[in-house]
């Protein structure tokens, strides 16, 4: 997914190349981006593991402001929703949660996805 991203000029001019897997460095300046993997289930079919893994990720967007952060959700879910390639099978937004944080004053919005991989 952050290969994704990252290919996308509109995405990296709002973010640059801040798209964290799992970790976010402690230096770190917003506005980022955190890609989060939060389950994997195998598929099963009657007989037998099918083969394909359903995977749900969070897109979550660490911003100044709410505006800021909904415009950098929103590049992502462009370049994310309906993707298709030769591992991803299919690429569904999933769902949204928002989030003040007082201290340190920070907006966090996040988009979960549902991806079908093989």
């Amino acid at each position: 997914m952050r290969t994704l991203l990252l290919a996308d000029p509109t995405f990296t001019g709002l973010v640059g190349t801040k798209v964290y897997p799992q970790t976010i460095p402690q230096e770190a300046q917003i506005p980022l981006v955190l890609l989060e993997q939060t389950a994997r289930n195998a598929i099963e079919s009657k007989d037998s593991v099918g083969g394909l893994d359903s995977v749900d990720f969070s897109v979550t967007v660490f911003a100044a402001n709410y505006d800021t952060a909904e415009t950098i959700c929103e590049q992502a879910r462009t370049v994310l929703d309906d993707h298709e390639d030769s591992e991803i099978i299919q690429l569904r937004f999933a769902n949204e949660q928002n989030r003040w944080e007082p201290s340190p004053q920070v907006f966090t919005k996040t988009y979960g996805f549902k991806a079908l991989q093989k």
